[in-house]
């Protein structure tokens, strides 16, 4: 992740076999780990098929906490 402001970006997400599952858990753990450094959010950009297969579960694990900005590709948890 890299910090701009008072909020980040995830820049790469890897898993083992692409499992959006996988994905899933540490979108969640990105975004704890941001709400500890102070950060409102963080600003997934859909880059892979793991990611945008994880985004769905993960709004659906927390519906109120992501938001998909339209137009732009991004998603923001806060």
């Amino acid at each position: 992740m890299k910090r701009s402001h008072n909020s980040f970006y995830l820049l790469e997400c890897r898993c083992l076999n692409a499992e959006a599952e996988i994905a899933q858990e540490l979108l969640l753990a990105a975004r704890g780990f941001a709400e500890r450094q102070g950060a409102p959010y963080i600003t997934v950009w859909q880059y892979t098929q793991m990611i945008e297969q994880a985004i769905p579960l993960v709004t659906a694990s927390d519906p109120y906490s992501w938001e998909a900005t339209p137009g732009d590709g991004d998603v923001s948890g806060n």
